[in-house]
This record gives C-alpha cells, sequence and structure tokens, in this order.
C-alpha cells in the first residue's frame, strides 16, 4: 500500500513540475533551464529560472489567481541577491538583499498604498544600523542597532517631524531618555 502512495506522490511530482531548454540572447546564447509548477486548478505557481552550468537562478512564485508574489535570486538554492514581495493586488510589500542566505543591507516595508513605512538595515541577518519607521511619508522614529540589539539613539518624531524624545540604549538596555518640547529638553529619565 505504501508503495501505490509513493507511485501517486511520484506521478503527482511529475504532473506538477515541468522542465524545458530556452535560447536566450545575451550577445551570445546562452541554455537556460524553466521549472514551472502548478496549482490544481492549471495557473503558475512557481517558475524558476537558472542558466545552464551554473548555480544561479531567479525563482518568481505567484498568487492563485496568477498575480506576481515573489521574486528572489538564489544560488546554490539559496536566498542570494534581490527578493521582492508583493500583495496579492500586484503592490510591492517588501524589496531587500540577501547574501547566502542572510539579509544584508537595507529591507523596506511598504504598505498598500506602495508607501514606504519601514526601512531596516541588515548585516549577516541581524539589525545593525538605522531602522526607520514612517506614517503617512512623515519620519515617526529612528532605532540605532548593532549586531541585533539596540545600541545607541532611539528618536521619536511628532506630526510635525520634530523630535520629541530621545532615549540612549547601550547592548540592549535604556540607559537615558529626553523630552522635548518645541525643541527644549523639558523631562529627562
Amino acid at each position: 500500500m505504501r508503495i501505490i502512495y509513493l507511485m501517486i506522490f511520484f506521478f503527482y511530482l511529475i504532473g506538477s513540475v515541468q522542465g524545458q531548454t530556452l535560447k536566450e540572447k545575451y550577445g551570445a546564447n546562452i541554455d537556460s533551464k524553466e521549472i514551472l509548477s502548478y496549482y490544481s486548478t492549471g495557473e503558475v505557481k512557481e517558475v524558476i529560472v537558472g542558466i545552464e552550468g551554473s548555480n544561479l537562478n531567479v525563482k518568481k512564485t505567484f498568487y492563485e489567481h496568477g498575480e506576481l508574489q515573489e521574486i528572489q535570486e538564489q544560488h546554490d538554492g539559496v536566498n542570494h541577491g534581490k527578493v521582492e514581495a508583493y500583495s496579492d493586488k500586484g503592490i510591492l510589500v517588501c524589496e531587500g538583499n540577501y547574501v547566502q542566505g542572510q539579509l544584508e543591507g537595507e529591507l523596506k516595508y511598504y504598505n498598500d498604498k506602495g508607501e514606504l513605512f519601514t526601512s531596516i538595515m541588515y548585516r549577516n541577518n541581524l539589525k545593525n544600523g538605522v531602522t526607520k519607521i514612517y506614517k503617512d511619508g512623515k519620519l515617526l522614529s529612528e532605532f540605532t542597532f548593532v549586531d541585533g540589539q539596540l545600541d545607541g539613539m532611539v528618536r521619536l518624531y511628532g506630526e510635525d517631524e520634530k523630535v520629541i524624545s530621545v532615549s540612549h540604549y547601550k547592548q540592549g538596555k535604556q540607559i537615558d531618555k529626553l523630552f522635548y518640547n518645541h525643541d527644549t529638553i523639558f523631562y529627562s529619565e
């Protein structure tokens, strides 16, 4: 009975993943391989395009209704390069960069209108640098991280984008906090 289930699963895989070689011209003929998988409805679920003889590929994932969900550049099957994610309405909601499977550089998140609402800096898959949070295009806060921990200044801004408080952190622990009113310190902790 177990063999029957394995055979059914094997034939399912054969039916859901197809491979074919394409010729593309980038100054010369390059062989590439395209692997497709499908939803049970027949819509494309995933496309992986790789250059033959190379470990590089681009993986595109789609929502069941056909809209692009995610694009990932990969090396040896691991995220390496740019990655983008989209809402089911086709709006970019996230973009970033990977190096050998680790987040590296700026990771940006966007709201349903396509406006930036969070920017996070990464190094070796840890928050490292300034993280910024926005609302309606205005800066709300900035957090400084070193190796994944708050370390440095945390600034909160009012609707007029003026500083309303500043906290200082060292290795994840708050050292002090200042509150501002019209650019003047009026309270400190």
